[in-house]
Formats: C-alpha cells, sequence, structure tokens
C-alpha cells in the first residue's frame, strides 16, 4: 500500500519515526522514546513510507563495504538492540525492517557475485602482477629493514584475485545467511583457483616452470588456510599438506604438489636416468632367453664392458648425479624459502624427494 503525502500529514503526532542519516553509509532509525508507539492503522502508513524510501536506494547500492555496513547497522543496532530495548511499543517495526533487511542481503549478495565475476575470473594481470619471484624478492628486501610482523607486507606479495577473493569473503562471512555465503564461497573458490593455474602457466613461461609450481602451491595452500575458519563445507581443520577433502581445491593443490616432486626428483637423478633404463633394457633381454647364437654372445658379456656402462661412464655419471645433490637442491631449497614460509610445509615437499 503506497501512502500520500496528505495522509502522512494526518497521521497521529505520537506515531512518529524519525530517520537519521542522509546515505546508506550512515542510515539509523533512531526510535523515539518520548512516546509510546501504539500499533494503529498509521503504523501501516509509516512503514511502507519507510519502506519506500530505503528500498529505491538499496536496490542502486553496488558498494559491497556499505552494503555490509548497513546490514550490520539493521541486524545489530536496530532489530538486535534498539527493537529489543523499547519492546513491545515499537514491535510493529520489526517485519518492515525485516523486509529492508532481506532486500539488502538480495542486494549484497547479487553485487559479489558481480565483483566475483568482473573482479576474479575477468581479471587481466599486468607484467608487474606476474613478476614471480620477483615481487617475492623485494619483499624480503623490504622486511628485512622493515617490521617482519607488518601484515601489509604479506599482502604485497599475493597475486590480486587471491587477495580480493578474501577481502570479499571475510566481509560476507558475517552479513549473509549460511547457505547463501557457502554458495558464493564456492564460487569464489572455484573462479580464484581457475585464476591461480592460469597465472602459474604464465609464470613457468616468463620465469621457470619450478616458480609456476611455486606459485601455485603458495597460493594454494594460503587460499584454502584462509577459508578454513569460515564454517563452510568444504572447510578444512589442518593447514599443512591435507589431501583427505575430494574438493577440486585439494585436488589442484595435491597434484602440483606431486608435479613439483617429481621434477626436483628428475633434476636431480636425470643423468642417472637413462643409465637406468638401460641397464634394465639388459636384464630384461637375459631373462626372456635368445634362440640366436650372435644374440647370446652379445647378451653373455659383462656389464661393464659395455660402451654405457664402462668404469669412465659411471664414473661420469656419478659426478654428475653428486653435483646436482650439491648445487642444484641447495639452489631448490632457496627458492621453496622464498615461496613458503612454513618450515614444516618445506619439509612435506621435500621429503619425498630425499
Amino acid at each position: 500500500m503506497r501512502v500520500t503525502a496528505p495522509q502522512l500529514e494526518q497521521a497521529d503526532d505520537h506515531d512518529q519515526i524519525q530517520i537519521k542519516g542522509n546515505d546508506l553509509r550512515g542510515v539509523k532509525p533512531n526510535l523515539c522514546t518520548t512516546a509510546a508507539f501504539h500499533c494503529k492503522p498509521s503504523l501501516l502508513f509509516w512503514c511502507t513510507y519507510l519502506y519506500d524510501t530505503l528500498r529505491p536506494r538499496l536496490i542502486y547500492e553496488g558498494n559491497i563495504d556499505s552494503l555490509c555496513e548497513l546490514v550490520d547497522i539493521l541486524k545489530v543496532e536496530v532489530l538486535g538492540e534498539q527493537l529489543s530495548r523499547q519492546g513491545e511499543s515499537v514491535a510493529g517495526l520489526r517485519p518492515i525492517l525485516q523486509r529492508i533487511l532481506a532486500d539488502v542481503h538480495e542486494r549484497l549478495a547479487f553485487c559479489a557475485r558481480t565483483h566475483i565475476r568482473e573482479e576474479i575470473a575477468n581479471f587481466r594481470p599486468s607484467d608487474e602482477d606476474l613478476d614471480y619471484p620477483g615481487k617475492l624478492e623485494r619483499s624480503v628486501d623490504t622486511t628485512s629493514s622493515a617490521n617482519v610482523g607488518d601484515n601489509a607486507d604479506i599482502y604485497v606479495t599475493w597475486y590480486r584475485p587471491l587477495e580480493k577473493i578474501v577481502s570479499c569473503l571475510s566481509k560476507l562471512y558475517c552479513c549473509l545467511e549460511p547457505s547463501v555465503f557457502t554458495g558464493l564461497a564456492q564460487e569464489a573458490v572455484e573462479v580464484c583457483s581457475t585464476s591461480l593455474q592460469n597465472a602459474s602457466k604464465v609464470i613457468s613461461k616468463k620465469a621457470t616452470p619450478m616458480d609456476g609450481q611455486l606459485f601455485l602451491i603458495k597460493h594454494l595452500l594460503i587460499l584454502r588456510e584462509q577459508i578454513a575458519p569460515f564454517d563452510i563445507e568444504f572447510s578444512v581443520t589442518h593447514k599443512e599438506l591435507d589431501f583427505s577433502h575430494l574438493l577440486e581445491l585439494e585436488k589442484s593443490l595435491k597434484a602440483t604438489c606431486e608435479e613439483f616432486i617429481m621434477s626436483i626428483t628428475k633434476l636431480v637423478v636425470d643423468p642417472m636416468l637413462s643409465f637406468v633404463t638401460k641397464v634394465t633394457a639388459v636384464k630384461v633381454a637375459l631373462s626372456s632367453g635368445s634362440q640366436g647364437q650372435k644374440l647370446d654372445s652379445i647378451l653373455a658379456k659383462p656389464l661393464k664392458t659395455r660402451a654405457f656402462a664402462s668404469p669412465d661412464k659411471v664414473a661420469e655419471l656419478v659426478q654428475k648425479v653428486s653435483t646436482a645433490i650439491q648445487q642444484d637442491l641447495p639452489k631448490v631449497m632457496i627458492k621453496m624459502r622464498l615461496y613458503l614460509q612454513n618450515p614444516s610445509t618445506r619439509m612435506i615437499l621435500f621429503k619425498p624427494i630425499k
């Protein structure tokens, strides 16, 4: 029912409610305490007027921070504190305020989905965004001469879509209904994971494959750690490399870690792989037997008499592996410390390599 100005003017003087604030960021119903607010027919006029005044402003508000602040004001200060404190005298206001709150929730969910689509899914990284490991190295230089406990330095090293997602979810968590938040969070995590994987591929080409792998491991771990406090279906208790949850985030993290472990293992033992392959081929041929006398004669030769297994070749092979262990592995550890600050995480990754 829409109320006209003349009707409002005819309403009882003690049925007045004062609305303070000239924008959504500061709108707070200041419930009149000087007179009892009786549930008369004119209350319907005031409630309808309040709703008709606020709703057009709500449906055009696109700022997530403003909408979250308004949710907090309506839930905590108005519905939770002021209405409870004044009791039955203003009980008639509760339905209309709950309706306004529902509209704010709906608008907030819409804006959040728009934010996820435009700021994360459609994110186009600049060269600076993809400057890994350079961004981490600069951060190390900065923190060495500053307070290492400064949280701002942590976010500087994060890929921007991850920072945007974490910031957005932290604002929405206490403002939306659990079922709505869970759906948004799952969508956000999926979109962010895809963005991280795409960035990892570019970094692998611009820098090194190792940088691309460690970039992805670092950010997937951060993403999982940041969503863990949210009481949602895919939250996890352990912040280490726990792969018990069959979620896409866990699958991506596990696959990337395994790929990294295999690549580093190959880096160290690569000189030995061809040798082992040739030795295995000889053993298979011997075990399968042969019918030709000439072939029997060749296979009967000792392994050390073969060109690939001569003492000089074996010594050269051992030297290459030793050099890789002494020179390449320390470089890998330095790179891991740059990307992964948690020592236990580095140890979990490095243990299979050892």
